[in-house]
């Protein structure tokens, strides 16, 4: 009897681990995306440079009538246009779907958009992101642009 509680509890304590792994896990890729909306926001290139593998993509999906704009850049791109950016861009998320395992982890996070105070549109952030050894870094982003969804995302 004794044998089988101890397995129950060595078990349990396994399992209570790993959900703590993986919380520790999502707090550390939320406190990466918060960073990078502050970068943004600063318009610091250091942390910003410091969160983001500069070969990654950026991708803009705009629905526009019947068609969908697409753009892409590169993360290197974005923090010289950071730079030369004279509006500020305060980003706020609206929530976090965090989905983590093991090295890999993606973030579904909707926002709103203003640019110097001044409301520019909604959208979704979908981030990918790896753990290096200079911890989680962002590899992709693609973002929708929205401005007519915001109550939609505020609903959810």
């Amino acid at each position: 009897m004794l044998k089988i509680i101890l397995t129950v509890l060595m078990l349990h304590g396994c399992y209570a681990f790993s959900q703590s792994t993986d919380t520790a896990g999502r707090s550390a890729v939320i406190g990466v995306i918060d960073n990078f909306f502050l970068a943004l926001e600063k318009k610091d290139t250091i942390l910003y440079g410091s969160i983001v593998r500069p070969d990654g993509q950026i991708w803009t999906v705009r629905r526009l009538n019947d068609s969908l704009k697409t753009s892409m850049r590169n993360f290197s791109a974005d923090k010289v246009r950071l730079v030369n950016m004279n509006a500020v861009i305060e980003e706020k998320p609206l929530s976090y779907e965090i989905s983590v395992h093991n090295d890999i982890a993606v973030a579904w996070v909707p926002y709103t958009l203003s640019l110097s105070g001044k409301f520019s549109h909604c959208g979704v952030d979908v981030f990918t992101l790896l753990k290096t050894i200079h911890g989680w870094q962002i590899v992709n982003l693609t973002y929708s642009l929205e401005p007519d969804a915001c109550n939609s995302f505020k609903e959810r």
